[in-house]
Protein backbone atom coordinates (compact mmCIF):
# COMPACT_ATOMS: atom_id res chain seq x y z
CA UNK A 1 0.00 0.00 0.00
CA UNK A 2 1.58 3.34 -0.56
CA UNK A 3 0.01 6.54 1.18
CA UNK A 4 0.02 9.85 -0.84
CA UNK A 5 -0.52 13.03 0.39
CA UNK A 6 -4.00 13.48 -1.50
CA UNK A 7 -7.71 14.93 -0.77
CA UNK A 8 -7.92 12.89 2.17
CA UNK A 9 -4.54 14.15 4.07
CA UNK A 10 -5.94 17.92 2.93
CA UNK A 11 -9.01 17.16 4.56
CA UNK A 12 -7.56 16.35 7.51
CA UNK A 13 -5.25 19.14 7.87
CA UNK A 14 -8.33 21.70 6.76
CA UNK A 15 -10.14 20.65 10.03
CA UNK A 16 -7.15 20.92 11.79
CA UNK A 17 -6.54 24.59 10.43
CA UNK A 18 -10.30 25.23 11.40
CA UNK A 19 -9.86 23.88 14.72
CA UNK A 20 -6.93 26.05 15.30
CA UNK A 21 -8.23 29.17 13.71
CA UNK A 22 -11.12 28.66 16.21
CA UNK A 23 -9.39 28.26 19.64
CA UNK A 24 -7.01 31.33 18.95
CA UNK A 25 -9.80 33.44 18.12
CA UNK A 26 -11.68 32.40 20.83
CA UNK A 27 -8.77 32.42 23.45
CA UNK A 28 -6.64 35.10 22.16
CA UNK A 29 -6.72 38.82 20.81
CA UNK A 30 -4.86 38.73 17.50
CA UNK A 31 -4.76 41.33 14.56
CA UNK A 32 -6.07 39.97 11.06
CA UNK A 33 -2.44 40.11 9.90
CA UNK A 34 -1.59 37.61 12.17
CA UNK A 35 -4.16 34.77 10.92
CA UNK A 36 -3.01 35.90 7.30
CA UNK A 37 0.81 35.15 7.87
CA UNK A 38 -0.60 31.98 10.56
CA UNK A 39 -2.45 31.01 7.22
CA UNK A 40 0.84 30.94 5.27
CA UNK A 41 2.93 29.53 7.47
CA UNK A 42 0.16 26.43 8.18
CA UNK A 43 0.44 26.79 4.00
CA UNK A 44 3.68 26.42 4.18
CA UNK A 45 3.91 23.43 6.58
CA UNK A 46 1.81 21.10 4.57
CA UNK A 47 4.02 21.63 1.65
CA UNK A 48 6.85 20.95 3.81
CA UNK A 49 5.31 17.66 5.45
CA UNK A 50 4.50 16.93 1.71
CA UNK A 51 7.57 16.98 0.33
CA UNK A 52 9.42 15.26 3.05
CA UNK A 53 7.48 13.01 4.27
CA UNK A 54 5.48 11.32 1.49
CA UNK A 55 4.46 8.81 -0.46
CA UNK A 56 4.78 6.50 2.40
CA UNK A 57 5.47 2.55 0.89
CA UNK A 58 3.85 0.09 2.94
CA UNK A 59 4.04 -3.38 1.14
CA UNK A 60 6.31 -6.40 0.71
CA UNK A 61 8.06 -5.60 -2.62
CA UNK A 62 9.27 -2.27 -1.47
CA UNK A 63 10.34 -3.62 1.17
CA UNK A 64 11.96 -6.71 -0.35
CA UNK A 65 13.49 -4.07 -2.73
CA UNK A 66 15.61 -1.63 -0.24
CA UNK A 67 15.30 -3.80 2.77
CA UNK A 68 15.25 -3.86 6.31
CA UNK A 69 15.27 0.19 8.39
CA UNK A 70 18.65 -0.18 9.85
CA UNK A 71 20.84 2.96 11.67
CA UNK A 72 23.69 2.19 9.54
CA UNK A 73 21.92 2.18 5.96
CA UNK A 74 19.10 5.00 6.52
CA UNK A 75 20.86 7.29 8.86
CA UNK A 76 23.72 9.53 7.72
CA UNK A 77 25.55 11.40 11.23
CA UNK A 78 28.66 12.48 9.32
CA UNK A 79 28.29 15.76 8.41
CA UNK A 80 28.85 17.44 4.86
CA UNK A 81 29.64 14.23 3.27
CA UNK A 82 27.85 14.24 0.09
CA UNK A 83 27.08 17.43 0.92
CA UNK A 84 26.79 19.41 -2.60
CA UNK A 85 23.90 18.57 -4.39
CA UNK A 86 20.99 19.08 -5.52
CA UNK A 87 19.41 17.55 -2.52
CA UNK A 88 21.09 19.95 -0.30
CA UNK A 89 19.71 22.72 -2.36
CA UNK A 90 16.46 21.75 -2.12
CA UNK A 91 17.10 21.57 1.83
CA UNK A 92 17.93 24.99 2.06
CA UNK A 93 15.19 26.28 -0.43
CA UNK A 94 12.05 24.08 1.68
CA UNK A 95 13.30 26.38 4.73
CA UNK A 96 13.66 29.82 3.49
CA UNK A 97 9.94 30.37 3.99
CA UNK A 98 10.33 29.35 7.82
CA UNK A 99 12.73 31.68 8.23
CA UNK A 100 10.97 34.23 6.82
CA UNK A 101 7.29 34.01 8.29
CA UNK A 102 7.82 32.93 12.15
CA UNK A 103 9.06 36.40 12.67
CA UNK A 104 5.49 37.29 11.66
CA UNK A 105 4.12 34.96 14.14
CA UNK A 106 6.36 35.03 17.42
CA UNK A 107 8.92 37.85 18.59
CA UNK A 108 12.43 36.87 17.60
CA UNK A 109 15.67 36.99 16.61
CA UNK A 110 18.81 35.39 15.32
CA UNK A 111 18.89 32.90 17.91
CA UNK A 112 15.75 31.89 18.38
CA UNK A 113 15.33 31.38 14.79
CA UNK A 114 18.44 29.19 14.29
CA UNK A 115 17.29 26.79 17.52
CA UNK A 116 13.35 26.95 16.00
CA UNK A 117 15.51 26.03 12.51
CA UNK A 118 16.40 23.42 13.99
CA UNK A 119 13.91 22.03 15.53
CA UNK A 120 11.66 22.22 12.89
CA UNK A 121 14.24 19.86 10.97
CA UNK A 122 14.66 17.64 13.69
CA UNK A 123 11.19 17.12 13.72
CA UNK A 124 10.88 16.28 9.54
CA UNK A 125 13.81 14.43 9.82
CA UNK A 126 12.57 12.59 13.12
CA UNK A 127 9.06 11.93 11.89
CA UNK A 128 10.82 9.99 8.11
CA UNK A 129 13.08 8.42 11.16
CA UNK A 130 9.92 7.26 12.62
CA UNK A 131 7.48 5.99 9.80
CA UNK A 132 10.57 3.83 8.76
CA UNK A 133 10.71 2.18 11.52
CA UNK A 134 6.99 1.73 11.80
CA UNK A 135 6.74 0.58 7.95
CA UNK A 136 9.81 -1.90 8.40
CA UNK A 137 12.16 0.28 5.71
CA UNK A 138 12.73 3.79 4.09
CA UNK A 139 13.32 4.49 0.79
CA UNK A 140 14.90 8.17 2.65
CA UNK A 141 17.67 9.01 4.45
CA UNK A 142 17.96 10.41 7.79
CA UNK A 143 20.63 12.77 6.85
CA UNK A 144 22.25 15.24 9.11
CA UNK A 145 23.31 17.15 6.42
CA UNK A 146 19.17 17.39 5.56
CA UNK A 147 19.10 19.60 8.99
CA UNK A 148 22.16 22.01 8.34
CA UNK A 149 20.77 22.92 5.05
CA UNK A 150 17.50 23.20 6.10
CA UNK A 151 18.53 25.47 9.18
CA UNK A 152 20.70 27.33 6.78
CA UNK A 153 17.95 27.74 4.79
CA UNK A 154 15.80 29.15 7.96
CA UNK A 155 18.69 31.82 8.40
CA UNK A 156 18.29 32.80 5.08
CA UNK A 157 14.89 33.33 5.07
CA UNK A 158 15.06 35.58 8.57
CA UNK A 159 17.94 37.49 7.07
CA UNK A 160 15.28 38.15 3.99
CA UNK A 161 12.70 39.24 6.99
CA UNK A 162 15.15 41.65 8.62
CA UNK A 163 15.85 43.44 5.06
CA UNK A 164 12.37 43.31 4.10
CA UNK A 165 11.14 44.85 7.42
CA UNK A 166 14.24 47.58 7.17
CA UNK A 167 12.82 47.82 3.47
CA UNK A 168 9.32 48.75 4.73
CA UNK A 169 9.92 50.83 7.76
CA UNK A 170 12.14 53.02 5.16
CA UNK A 171 9.44 53.17 2.92
CA UNK A 172 6.79 54.09 5.24
CA UNK A 173 8.84 56.02 7.22
CA UNK A 174 7.06 59.95 8.14
CA UNK A 175 9.30 62.69 7.53
CA UNK A 176 8.35 66.43 7.53
CA UNK A 177 7.87 66.24 3.43
CA UNK A 178 5.27 63.77 3.61
CA UNK A 179 3.77 64.79 6.61
CA UNK A 180 0.09 65.80 6.08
Amino acid sequence: MVYFFDNKVILISAVIYVIIIVFLKLFFKKKVTFYIFFTLMYLYINVAIKYTQFPIYNDEFQRSVLGPFSIEKNFNFVPFKDFLNTSSLYNIILAVPFGFLMPFLTKTNFPRILLMGIGFSSILEGIQALVGMAVGYSARTIDVNDLICNTMGAMIGYGLFVIFRKLVKKFFQTTPDNEI
